[in-house]
């Protein structure tokens, strides 16, 4: 009882519409609010401590109001390895990488990047070629040289296939059937389908004039 006694006291002797009072409490809440902010940096430093740790090394300037980081730069590609990620290199890319270089010593210096990215571009566009090439029916390469005249509706695609294609083999291509047949050459990206049409694509065209002066007298089944 006199410790409740003494609590009251203590409140009833303060004159809460006094001017220390609220001088007294002002102080107390910026005390508390001047805490409150390291309490809370620290905290966030705690428990992202892990990534911030990560971030040290790449650190270009820190102030009171931001800190710059340098974005971490790409690891390059090491001289003895290739890009599929095989460690070593085969004997024939080594004398290919050769041959490369000599012709490259022929070129302006100024000229070497234009022709070896142009080169590089054009032999992925073969190994893909290549590999159309090799599961491609013939009936789809002469359904290209169709589009290549003007595109063709879905009934009249579906036509095309039933009278020169299903005709021939009727047993082998009933299996595949149209919706297959025609799939092979959208998913390669030879054809399009636009506005309920099958067009040729610039891709389409330049597999036919590869097919044309790499594969003569080459015959494709079905």
């Amino acid at each position: 009882m006199e410790t409740c006694a003494g609590f009251w006291d203590f409140w009833a002797g303060l004159n809460l519409s006094s001017v220390q009072w609220l001088e007294w409490a002002k102080a107390a809440f910026d005390l508390l609010k001047g805490i409150a902010w390291p309490a809370a940096i620290f905290w966030l430093v705690f428990l992202f401590r892990k990534q911030i740790r990560e971030r040290i090394p790449h650190v270009i300037e820190v102030g009171p109001t931001r800190a710059l980081f340098q974005q971490p730069q790409a690891q390059p590609i090491k001289a003895n390895a290739s890009i599929d990620g095989s460690p070593d290199r085969l004997a024939t890319v080594v004398e290919l990488e050769k041959d490369v270089k000599a012709r490259l010593e022929r070129i302006a210096p100024e000229y070497r990047e234009v022709e070896l990215v142009r080169a590089v571009a054009e032999s992925r566009l073969v190994a893909n070629f290549e590999y159309i090439f090799a599961s491609i029916f013939a009936s789809q390469i002469d359904f290209l040289l169709e589009l290549t005249k003007s595109p063709r509706g879905e009934g009249d695609s579906e036509l095309y296939f039933t009278q020169s294609v299903l005709s021939k083999d009727s047993e082998f291509f009933s299996e595949i059937g149209f919706e297959r047949w025609r799939a092979y050459l959208l998913s390669q990206e030879l054809a399009v389908l636009h506005e309920e049409k099958i067009e040729i694509t610039d891709k389409g065209k330049d597999f036919l004039w590869w097919v044309e002066r790499a594969k003569q007298g080459f015959i494709r089944p079905g």
